[in-house]
């Protein structure tokens, strides 16, 4: 999910499907039941002085505009190679959805992946 490019000095980036991963998590946790839209992301640059901060933060929040859920989401360590990454999670308010949650659209290769599933 975090890339790092080691042909330039301060290159750095998450991957394109780091919504689709965080989303996953949490529902399969069953940490939240809602369908999650990440409106807002930092990644602190690389060799920023500000070492008290996480290199990675978003916020989330449910689509449905009556449900009060807001998700912040912060990286808890600084990446070591090699080592799995922690992120903390903060989860505020509680579902209220009238109807059964929307599941979030398909991105991509996943769209790709379902149109093969239904045409085989």
């Amino acid at each position: 999910m975090y890339k790092k490019d080691n042909t330039s000095y301060n290159a750095h980036q998450m991957d394109p499907i780091w919504t689709s991963v965080f989303y996953d998590k949490l529902t399969t946790s069953k940490l939240i039941c809602c369908s999650l839209v990440f409106p807002k992301s930092k990644l602190r640059k690389k060799f920023s002085r500000k070492i008290n901060t996480p290199l990675f933060t978003c916020n989330a929040r449910c689509q449905n505009q009556k449900c009060p859920v807001t998700l912040h989401i912060a990286m808890a360590k600084p990446v070591v190679l090699g080592h799995n990454v922690v992120f903390r999670v903060q989860i505020k308010g509680t579902p209220q959805h009238d109807d059964a949650a929307t599941g979030r659209p398909l991105k991509g290769i996943e769209r790709r992946q379902m149109g093969e599933c239904f045409v085989k």
